[in-house]
């Protein structure tokens, strides 16, 4: 029933999930304009599709087509029963068309209020965690695009859809994703006000301890980086700890430089 909470269960091409929502919600276009208004009403946003009928005009709403909406608004859902997100979700809808307290007749001796949403009623949409690796949430606007949890050491892979600890700022990579802050790399530690979207380095006179940064090799070898940059970023960084920066290309990889820290103590 409206306005009562559901925990809607449905699943990313495999991972399960659920989010709390009542029915007929109003979420906010999303994509390319798509509705998301009065979700579970089964069809486009509110307008959803009027079929006749012996007793009036009718509209279909249910569990299955409300699935399939936040489903659908998560993961940019599209051809119905051979998309790879949503396709569950879309077969649970149809099967509301088949059930007759599913209906919500517009004229007629059954006639209800047929649901709406006006600009006052958009609702901001729970976050999605759902089908991210951990460290990240979904961010609506793509499909399935994950973002990671900077504040704990999280970076999202340039190209793949997951998160990893991120090496530049002292973190340990080999580290797997869980949803708890990132350890930091050997040689590395929180620093003493704990601020825990970097580790610092170990200062021990005599040793050295190394990051990774992103930017390949110093534009025309003048052995600098262009401003703004994420080498020449971390440099003011680190420098500004007060450790000495040299750099030189990472081993085996074109895109990363290492950058070699060390301090006198």
């Amino acid at each position: 029933p409206p306005n009562q909470p559901l925990a809607t269960p449905w699943d990313a091409g495999g991972e399960q999930c659920e989010t709390e929502l009542e029915l007929f919600e109003c979420w906010p276009e999303q994509f390319d304009d798509d509705a998301y208004g009065c979700m579970g009403l089964c069809g486009p946003g509110c307008d959803g599709t009027v079929y006749p009928s012996l007793f009036g005009r009718y509209m279909v709403y249910g569990e299955g087509c409300l699935r399939h909406d936040v489903c659908s608004y998560y993961r940019d859902s599209s051809g119905g029963p051979l998309d790879e997100d949503c396709r569950n979700e879309w077969l649970q809808g149809a099967g509301n068309y088949l059930q007759p307290n599913c209906r919500i007749y517009l004229d007629g001796p059954f006639q209800e209020p047929r649901p709406s949403c006006g600009p006052n009623d958009i609702v901001e949409p729970p976050t999605d965690d759902c089908g991210c690796p951990g460290g990240a949430n979904n961010n609506p606007g793509g499909p399935t695009t994950c973002a990671c949890d900077f504040s704990t050491g999280y970076e999202i892979v340039s190209g793949e859809n997951q998160c990893r600890c991120d090496p530049s700022r002292g973190f340990d990579a080999s580290h797997v994703p869980d949803g708890s802050p990132c350890p930091c790399a050997e040689g590395f530690a929180v620093p003493t006000d704990g601020n825990t979207s970097y580790c610092r380095p170990d200062c021990v006179p005599g040793e050295t301890s190394s990051v990774i940064c992103r930017d390949g090799d110093p534009p025309n070898g003048t052995g600098g980086y262009q401003a703004g940059s994420d080498c020449a970023t971390q440099i003011a960084f680190w420098t500004d700890l007060g450790f000495s920066v040299a750099h030189s290309d990472a081993p085996g990889s074109q895109d990363e430089d290492t950058l070699t820290l060390s301090c006198s103590g």
